[in-house]
């Protein structure tokens, strides 16, 4: 992988990137930020990623939504996946649609991908965020991590170089 990834603590992942220089919404706007425990898929998504593209990960849903309320008008895109494993029966990560619960709540801001394999989960996400306003688009994750270049890398690489 390019860029590694360190874990600064058991709610939030960073991979240390440079600053944005090629995708239009980056430069005016700043992070993506994806909702992801899985290290083999955060990995993946790491190296699928242009190295400018600045990126910061949460394995907790919590988390991210705190972080959210305060750096949400900094995100040129937000991705989420619903299942989120605990490491503990005690502590419990939340899900994705904790997240999209949140920002319904909010005032609609950068498109939103939801990349989880919760079929049946996916939906009552998607919809949550459309009807408060979002723009919302759905990667399927399928052949083990073969979907992450195939799909959602592109899909980022999309909506980021969209005006």
């Amino acid at each position: 992988m390019s860029g590694g990834v360190s874990t600064l603590s058991t709610d939030r992942v960073d991979v240390a990137r440079p600053a944005p220089t090629g995708h239009r919404r980056l430069m005016l706007v700043g992070w993506l930020a994806v909702l992801e425990d899985d290290r083999p898929r955060r990995e993946a998504m790491a190296a699928s990623l242009p190295r400018d593209i600045r990126v910061i990960w949460f394995e907790r849903a919590p988390a991210m939504n705190t972080w959210l309320d305060e750096h949400l008008a900094s995100c040129a895109l937000i991705s989420l996946d619903h299942d989120l494993v605990s490491p503990s029966v005690e502590d419990d990560p939340g899900c994705g649609r904790d997240v999209a619960d949140f920002l319904a709540a909010r005032t609609p801001g950068p498109t939103i991908i939801v990349h989880t394999s919760n079929y049946i989960a996916a939906p009552g996400m998607m919809w949550t965020l459309e009807h408060a306003g979002w723009t919302v688009e759905r990667v399927v994750p399928f052949s083990d991590l073969e979907w992450v270049e195939r799909a959602w890398a592109p899909a980022v690489l999309r909506v980021l170089d969209s005006p």
